[in-house]
């Protein structure tokens, strides 16, 4: 009976100790950001301020700032400045660790870098909507996607929306047709396979340092942009808007090495932070209707809206390109996936502009 006793006393005294170290432990929020020590990270992307992809950078600085009580900082910049190939060379920047931990660059750069699970992002007609990006950015399939950026060193943390990209003409081209582009030189960033469109639609794609003086000079005859960029520039530009060459997709990635040697709380504040972000982004960015409203309002902006039959007949062009890819069997099961995710472009085709 004593022994017994004891044993309860013992269990009473062990109780009533764990109850008050419970109770005077903080909130769980006020510990972490009690066990969060000040961290400063440095982001970098080859977006030129203001432009949306540097947006959501800023916004994902400012989801780690307000979540860690201003303890973990991210400090946002200009990555690849001054290089003709700006995301290449941002990708670069990071993986060899020479001024980032963390960058947002655009899917489209990866495969040119060996990091090929991204790439069906960019096949054209998968993604022709902003509903249809949403649902893959926020898809299950996503880590699969993310994955190919280990063998790079790094460890990615989301896939973000930012526009559809399509063909600006110039030199009175005008409207775009399965046959106008044949044989023009188009301004195109380094990116295999919206280059592999632009050739299947017959176009040259080329690098410029100064698109207006490249047009000026007759040097370049069309440019893959997005509506929210056109501007009514040199050469009488005309962008065919209900023709997307492929939809752009930024990635959000630290390198492995700088987040392993991170505080568990820190690191598991970033993937929040970033969850955020993507969150936020979907909600609130401009919509691809809002932009096509605003150009064709503006009477200094050249926005056309190609036929039924000729949007069939480039669609049909650029399918070449998605079937190429299939050829691939991993490549065929991340198509299947994606096209999966984004579901039906369930949006009424663009009324006539101007």
């Amino acid at each position: 009976m004593r022994l017994r006793a004891t044993g309860v006393v013992v269990l009473v005294a062990a109780s009533l100790w764990i109850t008050a170290c419970t109770s005077a432990r903080p909130p769980a929020a006020d510990r972490t950001r009690a066990s969060t020590n000040a961290v400063t990270l440095r982001l970098g992307t080859p977006e030129d301020l203001g432009r949306p992809g540097y947006t959501i950078a800023q916004r994902f600085a400012s989801d780690v700032s307000k979540s860690s009580n201003r303890n973990v900082k991210v400090n946002v910049a200009k990555a690849g400045a001054g290089e003709v190939a700006f995301d290449q060379a941002a990708i670069d920047e990071l993986t060899e660790g020479r001024l980032w931990q963390l960058a947002l660059i655009p899917a489209r750069a990866w495969h040119s870098r060996g990091v090929t699970t991204l790439e069906t992002l960019q096949l054209p007609t998968l993604v022709e909507t902003d509903d249809q990006a949403d649902r893959v950015a926020q898809s299950a399939f996503v880590p699969d996607m993310l994955a190919g950026l280990q063998a790079a060193g790094l460890t990615g943390f989301a896939i973000y929306p930012e526009g559809l990209r399509h063909v600006v003409t110039y030199g009175g081209i005008g409207v775009l047709t399965s046959t106008n582009l044949k044989g023009k030189r188009v301004r195109a960033l380094s990116a295999d396979t919206p280059s592999a469109t632009i050739k299947a639609l017959g176009g040259i794609p080329v690098e410029s340092e100064d698109l207006d003086a490249d047009v000026n000079g007759g040097r370049i005859q069309a440019a893959e942009t997005s509506l929210t960029l056109l501007s009514s520039g040199a050469g009488q530009p005309v962008m065919t808007a209900n023709v997307a060459l492929y939809y752009k997709f930024q990635v959000l990635a630290i390198r492995t090495d700088s987040y392993n040697k991170l505080d568990p709380t820190v690191q598991q504040l970033l993937r929040t932070a970033a969850a955020s972000t993507l969150s936020q982004i979907v909600a609130e960015r401009p919509r691809e209707r809002d932009a096509f409203r605003a150009a064709c309002a503006d009477p200094a902006l050249g926005v056309a809206v190609a036929s039924a039959d000729t949007v069939r007949a480039l669609r049909a062009q650029m399918r070449g390109t998605l079937e190429d890819a299939r050829q691939d069997p991993l490549t065929a099961r991340s198509i299947d996936a994606v096209s999966k995710a984004a579901g039906s472009a369930d949006t009424p085709p663009l009324p006539k502009c101007k």
